[in-house]
């Protein structure tokens, strides 16, 4: 018996896109927020029912199979590099949030950025520098260096060779060899069979670890006024490990990924879809609920632990995204929105420039939705009214192209 402190506290975590299902892949050293790390691991345990002559003869029961469940926050952080036109994409081991974010959306797109060419820039579009218009795919996340403003987020809209055109308009023409600076852009594919695994180590017994593997599920995505944007996961397992001694490493390291966001600078683009002007909508809150289907494929004989992949299937003909935004009193969305179905834009930005001066993104992008729901006009905070009102998020129909990412209902972009 040995009194040590929870792993979730003092220890080390490792994540990997598994290179088949229920096989560990090459593990990333990732690092959760502290105390969000929660995990179980189980067994069934199959009951005899036998006859017997005397009562209370319990017989030992069967072992069935193992099933568990890994839970934790991880910060939005972007990952060390800034993707402009000479940059190198960083690797899993330096952005190993990527891990937790493809396998559970499904899609990743991340390329290096570009500059404006020579004579190209409007408000609205541009050309790259010579050959770099295929790092720029049709609803891929970037930011565009607006004349007034700086870099500024942008959805492309579509991509001719080297030709680009985005939204939200600028508030004037790109100038000549500005930065077009890449995102890490996450969606929602039409299936998942990604998997991963998540393994934990406490600090202080080298034989507490214990390895889940097949894991797939869901996330939220949590942005609050004065907080640290973050991602909570909520993931199943198929098999596990431990406690053993896994020879994985508890040594102090230094997270790879550059700070977290603070969700003090946030600006909201919330519009009829055929507005391109960018306009602040000032709200209170904003809540986002997703549904990524993700669950596994049992089987009887095969697989593992009774499972024989990850699958998306779940709720394929609901939305993908419910976002919630509260705000100051405003009958627009009532009378006009909602009595119209009228159909909107949502793209959120929360950035923050870093010592480097560099423009660190984060930005969550719904490019079509209505308002369900008759919106709700009630008492808020300081005793004022406030208007809450419901997005149901829709394919994207803004962007030219027939792919998943460009039609992606809802999208997460972070560097």
């Amino acid at each position: 018996m040995t009194d040590i402190v929870a792993p979730a506290t003092l220890g080390s975590c490792y994540v990997s896109e598994e290179s088949a299902f229920c096989t560990t892949g090459t593990e990333r050293r990732c690092y959760p927020i502290s105390d969000t790390l929660d995990y179980e691991a189980t067994q069934a345990e199959l009951d005899r029912k036998g006859l017997a002559v005397s009562p209370f003869d319990v017989k030992d029961p069967v072992l069935g199979f193992k099933d568990a469940t890994v839970k934790l926050g991880h910060y939005l952080q972007p990952p060390p590099t800034v993707l402009t036109a000479s940059a190198t994409v960083d690797s899993d081991a330096s952005a190993p949030l990527a891990v937790f974010a493809r396998c559970i959306f499904g899609g990743q797109s991340v390329f290096a950025g570009s500059t404006v060419l020579a004579s190209s820039g409007t408000a609205s579009g541009c050309s790259t520098a010579s050959g770099h218009g295929s790092r720029f795919p049709a609803g891929q996340l970037c930011l565009v260096t607006d004349p007034a403003d700086g870099l500024v987020p942008a959805r492309i809209l579509s991509r001719s060779s080297d030709a680009l055109t985005f939204y939200p308009s600028c508030s004037g023409s790109l100038a000549d060899a500005s930065a077009l600076v890449n995102l890490w852009t996450f969606y929602p594919t039409h299936t998942n069979t990604r998997s991963l695994s998540v393994a934990v180590c406490a600090a202080q017994q080298a034989t507490h670890q214990f390895r889940f593997t097949g894991c797939t599920g869901s996330a939220e995505i949590k942005v609050e006024r004065d907080g640290l944007a973050q991602m909570l996961l909520d993931l199943k397992a198929a098999d596990w490990t431990g406690p053993s001694n896994l020879s994985l490493s508890t040594a102090d390291a230094t997270d790879p990924m550059a700070a977290p966001l603070s969700c003090r600078n946030a600006v909201l683009y919330f519009q009829a879809q055929g507005t391109t002007t960018r306009t602040n909508y000032k709200v209170d809150s904003f809540a986002a609920k997703l549904n990524f289907g993700n669950k596994h494929l049992t089987t009887l004989t095969g697989g593992t632990e009774g499972k024989r992949s990850t699958f998306r299937g779940d709720g394929l003909t609901d939305t993908f995204a419910e976002i919630e935004l509260t705000f100051a009193l405003d009958t627009t969305p009532d009378a006009t929105w909602w009595a119209s179905r009228t159909e909107l834009t949502c793209m959120l930005w929360i950035y923050v420039d870093d010592a480097d001066n560099a423009r660190r993104s984060i930005v969550i992008d719904v490019p079509r939705a209505i308002i369900v729901g008759k919106p709700k006009h009630s008492k808020g905070s300081d005793g004022l009214v406030k208007t809450t009102v419901k997005l149901r998020a829709k394919l994207d129909d803004s962007v030219t192209g027939s792919t998943e990412l460009a039609t992606a209902p809802f999208r997460l972009g972070i560097g």
